[in-house]
């Protein structure tokens, strides 16, 4: 049914949000696409799948699983970035290019410590399904709904409502000026790598848990879609992440419902091209990137 699709598309959409704005906390302070992120993700997932194997308890392993992912995503500033920062003449290209290098070394290390094999992951949320009229909501899409949701606001008050957000802010307006005012720009930064981990973790986990399933790969097209719903809002602009990624979630969803699933991972590079033709800076962004 076409509305059962749509309610679909909301909480794969939610997800795909999630990541994008993981996306859009780097790029809006240091003007950098980490393409390192969709392999971060996943590293989180197995994070996840490898604690709660060892009997941790579901909470404390989900816990222990986001700091070590927020961990990972800060090593590869402080290791690569941090240094690449320092050195004049770093431009954009390189940064992206060690950027797409650790995405492999992570991607290489995933299939070493865990293997190529698709695995089980539990659906910790099967609490079975509430039916509203026609629309079936299954358990673990309202607890999908309501995790991003709260995370999503939990974001939104960090960036514009506490003084590291303030300061997030100004390292994106400018780094320099924003040192002379006082703002620790390497703590800013820093936490902005340690918060797009747990993003990131939140995401792979949610979709691992959704589908049932996980592998080293699973980030390849999380990663490629959540990138096209940055784009399509504004990259660098949180609401504008969150609704590019409702509107790709939801598209995908319908076209695959009208044309069947063999067209589902095409939608987001779709919509991707044409909002590069039609409007560079998405949505909401604008063309000199100014807003996070």
């Amino acid at each position: 049914m076409f509305l059962q699709q749509i309610i679909n598309g909301i909480s794969i959409g939610l997800i795909y949000a999630l990541v994008s704005v993981g996306y859009s906390l780097i790029f809006g302070v240091l003007r950098m696409m980490n393409m390192a992120y969709a392999s971060i993700l996943t590293v989180g997932a197995h994070f996840c799948l490898s604690l709660v194997q060892a009997k941790f308890g579901f909470f404390p392993a989900i816990i222990v699983a986001l700091v070590l992912t927020g961990l990972v995503s800060v090593f590869f500033d402080v290791s690569m970035l941090a240094p690449l920062r320092k050195k004049t003449g770093s431009d954009s290209v390189t940064v992206l290019i060690t950027a797409i290098g650790f995405n492999y070394i992570l991607l290489n290390l995933c299939l070493v410590i865990w293997g190529s094999e698709r695995k089980p992951f539990q659906n910790v949320f099967d609490f079975g399904s509430l039916q509203v009229g026609s629309v079936i909501f299954d358990s673990s899409q309202i607890v999908i709904m309501a995790t991003a949701l709260v995370i999503l606001a939990a974001l939104t008050w960090v960036i514009y409502g506490s003084k590291i957000g303030l300061g997030m802010r100004a390292v994106q307006q400018n780094t320099k000026a924003a040192n002379l005012a006082g703002v620790n720009t390497k703590v800013v930064i820093t936490f902005s790598f340690f918060i797009s981990g747990i993003t990131a973790c939140i995401a792979g986990f949610l979709i691992a848990s959704y589908y049932q399933l996980i592998y080293p790969t699973m980030g390849v097209a999380l990663g490629g879609k959540a990138f096209a719903a940055a784009v399509l809002g504004g990259i660098g602009v949180l609401h504008g992440s969150v609704i590019g990624g409702l509107i790709v979630g939801i598209l995908e969803c319908v076209a695959v419902y009208f044309f069947g699933g063999g067209v589902r991972d095409a939608v987001a590079y779709i919509i991707l091209i044409l909002v590069l033709l039609l409007v560079p800076s998405g949505l909401f962004g604008k063309s000199e990137n100014t807003k996070v």
